[in-house]
Order: C-alpha cells, then sequence, then structure tokens
C-alpha cells in the first residue's frame, strides 16, 4: 500500500511541474524631461529637467512576432491591424495580431501618473541593437472626459539582440523618447531625456505553478505525508 501512495504523489509532483512559463516582461525607462508644453495641465509643477520614469508591461506571447535570431525581435500588435483598417496587411498579420503585447504602459512625472492603453497600436522590438517601446491610443485620460490621441514612445540603440533575456542599460546610446496627448484645444507633449533603461523578464525554462498545479502539489503532498504516518504507525504484539 505505502508503494501505492507513493507512486500517486510523484505522477502528481510530476504533473504540477509542467506549469505555463512566465511571458510577461517590465520594461523601465528613467532620466529627465529635454522640453515639455503642458498645456493640459496634467503635471503640474513639472518643467524642463523634472525626472521621469516610464514602465511597460508587455506579454510577449501576444501580438504578431517577427523574429531574426541574434538580429532582430518584434511583437506588435493592436486594433490598427483589423481587417479593413488602413494599416492592415493581411500578408503578414493574423487573427493573433489584433491583441496589443502592450499589458500597461504609465509615465510618471513630478509625482504625477498617466496610463496608455497601447490599445491601438503596441509593441516592444529589438531591432538589430535598436529597442522601442511604443504605445498608441485614442481613449480617455483623466481627468478629461472626451476621448484623446495618445502616445508614449522609448528608444534607444544599444540594445540586445532579442526580448527573450533581462538587461539593463545606463547612458544609452542614440535614445529618444516621448509622450504626446492631445485633444481639441490642448495638448501635453514632452520629450525625454533617457539615463537608463532595464528590461526583466523570467529566465528561459522558468516556470511559475498555475492555480492548479499548486492543487496538485498540496494533494501529493498530504499523499506523501498519509504515506509516511502509515509507516511509521507502531506494530502491536
Amino acid at each position: 500500500m505505502k508503494s501505492k501512495y507513493l507512486l500517486a504523489a510523484a505522477v502528481i509532483a510530476g504533473l504540477a511541474g509542467s506549469a505555463a512559463h512566465a511571458a510577461v516582461g517590465t520594461a523601465t525607462f528613467t532620466g529627465t524631461l529635454a522640453s515639455l508644453n503642458d498645456t493640459a495641465g496634467l503635471f503640474p509643477g513639472a518643467q524642463v529637467g523634472s525626472s521621469f520614469t516610464a514602465v511597460w508591461v508587455l506579454d510577449t506571447e501576444l501580438g504578431v512576432h517577427r523574429v531574426a535570431p541574434g538580429l532582430v525581435h518584434v511583437i506588435y500588435g493592436g486594433s490598427q491591424y483589423q481587417p479593413g483598417h488602413s494599416a492592415y496587411d493581411p500578408a503578414n498579420v493574423g487573427p493573433e495580431g489584433y491583441t496589443t503585447p502592450v499589458l500597461s504602459a504609465a509615465l510618471t512625472i513630478n509625482g504625477v501618473t498617466v496610463n496608455f492603453l497601447g490599445d491601438t497600436y503596441g509593441n516592444g522590438q529589438s531591432y538589430f541593437g535598436s529597442i522601442a517601446f511604443v504605445a498608441n491610443s485614442d481613449h480617455k485620460v483623466a481627468p478629461f472626459s472626451d476621448n484623446s490621441y495618445t502616445q508614449l514612445l522609448n528608444f534607444f540603440d544599444n540594445g540586445r539582440s532579442d526580448l527573450l533575456t533581462s538587461f539593463t542599460v545606463t547612458n544609452p546610446v542614440g535614445t529618444y523618447g516621448s509622450f504626446d496627448i492631445s485633444r481639441p484645444g490642448t495638448e501635453s507633449h514632452g520629450i525625454f531625456n533617457t539615463m537608463s533603461m532595464s528590461w526583466q523578464v523570467p529566465p528561459i525554462g522558468g516556470t511559475v505553478p498555475e492555480p492548479a498545479s499548486w492543487a496538485m502539489m498540496l494533494c501529493g503532498f498530504g499523499l506523501t505525508g498519509a504515506a509516511l504516518r502509515r509507516q511509521r504507525r507502531p506494530v502491536t504484539a
């Protein structure tokens, strides 16, 4: 009987080891403002030289992928690529391209954070050593009640050749970054002086147990414990 318990526990533990690979990465850009025009008043007190932080969260398994190992890794998607849109190209964009890989993109200046959706067009890319993250959308930006055109962009040259491994770059060369929030009669626009950037993804082969996997592992531990208790039970004469 003991061997049956241990065999069951081993099988369940093996199933739990097949958890899904975590595909979400986070990019963080920091620096100062090289220029600012904030007639919309979204960032009170901000001025040229103020610090900024832009944080991107990408699901690297969403959207369309263009990959040339060691040279190019581009992930992009959004409603811009739906059938009937002027930018839709049925030759290279399939149904999976409708979903943007940009889960969120947030810009913080002078303690105020504005969120950019990136649902119209969102991408993350490494292109011959250049890294770029883009979030474009037409949506409502608090405190406005009407839709605005929004764009958040960060770009620099001395990056890695893919988005599969984590890396950090200080004082990147060839940098350009900007944000733009435009609505009738007013806008908020600025250009970044990027000083550092980091991209963090789980290591290749790493796993994060899913809820069902946790349940299976706990069940396996219980069966193993039952087998061990049965094994230690004293034998009466």
